[in-house]
């Protein structure tokens, strides 16, 4: 890989897709207070991994000619960051219990229904089949890291907090989640590699289906 491995590698990891699958997987699987405990949890992880995601994003930027300039730039571009501002306005309207007027909150119900369809019919058109082939090696380690790894090592800290599977399992259904596709426009935005984010998330999607149901009949 290039020197930007460190880029593509971790990334499409601090990405998983919370909003679409996991909390239905959440939903189904431990009823409406199991959803609302992975949203709970959800509101702090959206804010860490897009922090990390950035993070290494810019870490890796070749446009950035100085560490003052590249802390400058790593701040601007996590205040910046529309999923860090929406989660972080979200939380706001819900600790102070602001009101949202009916016409704001259908039409944010309208596009919240469009964004998941648009957004895989983006990547599922932009797909480079010969360019995952060359690179399946590195997007299969993704997705044992993603799918894997990251719930192992989630279920071992929470089992050596003596947490109960209540408790912890709304959190390691979003651990497992697959790599959201919020990934490949950070990647594409933030002069990452967006070809490699894009064969992640569709290649990780394909195999959470597997991975969910293995992690759902252990876990418990």
């Amino acid at each position: 890989m290039n020197a930007g491995s460190g880029e593509r590698l971790f990334t499409p990891l601090f990405h998983g897709n919370l909003g679409y699958i996991g909390f239905a997987v959440a939903y189904y699987f431990l009823g409406a207070q199991g959803l609302a405990r992975a949203s709970i949890i959800a509101s702090f992880v959206i804010l860490l991994q897009n922090f990390l995601a950035v993070l290494v994003l810019q870490v890796h930027s070749n446009h950035v000619r100085s560490h003052f300039q590249n802390l400058r730039t790593l701040v601007l571009s996590f205040l910046a960051n529309p999923v860090i501002v929406s989660a972080v306005a979200g939380m706001m309207v819900s600790i102070f219990v602001i009101p949202i007027p009916p016409v704001i909150a259908r039409s944010l119900d309208i596009l919240s229904s469009l964004a998941l369809p648009l957004a895989l019919l983006i990547i599922g058109g932009s797909i480079s089949f010969s360019f995952m082939r060359s690179e399946i090696r590195y997007i299969l380690l993704v997705c044992v890291l993603k799918l894997i790894a990251l719930p192992t090592s989630g279920l071992i800290i929470f089992k050596l907090m003596n947490l109960s599977t209540g408790n912890y399992l709304p959190g390691m259904i979003l651990l497992a989640s697959p790599t959201a596709t919020v990934t490949y426009v950070m990647a594409r935005e933030m002069k990452g590699d967006p070809n490699f984010a894009n064969a992640a998330i569709s290649l990780c999607t394909i195999l959470s289906a597997g991975t969910f149901i293995f992690w759902l009949a252990v876990v418990p």
